[in-house]
């Protein structure tokens, strides 16, 4: 099976703009070495990487384009915060 864990995307809006913060939901990387140990492909995918990457920006385009990225890497599951 592969799988593909989808965190959040939720920004904290301030004065200066979106504060994103890129760090792993931890429990998603457990579940994550769980697969990989029961043998499947499993991997993440953080759409608040790929916005401080410039793969994707914020806008009314943000979330088909984020279910573009997911769909691309052709997974059997996804799961999502």
């Amino acid at each position: 099976m592969k799988a593909l864990l989808v965190d959040n995307v939720l920004l904290e809006q301030t004065s200066m703009g979106f504060l994103i913060n890129v760090q792993p939901h931890l429990g998603l990387i457990a579940l994550i070495a769980t697969l990989r140990g029961s043998g499947h492909e499993a991997e993440l995918y953080d759409p608040k990487v790929a916005l401080t990457k410039g793969e994707l920006s914020l806008g009314p385009g943000l979330y088909r384009a984020a279910a573009e990225q997911i769909l691309a890497r052709e997974p059997e599951v996804v799961g999502f915060t």
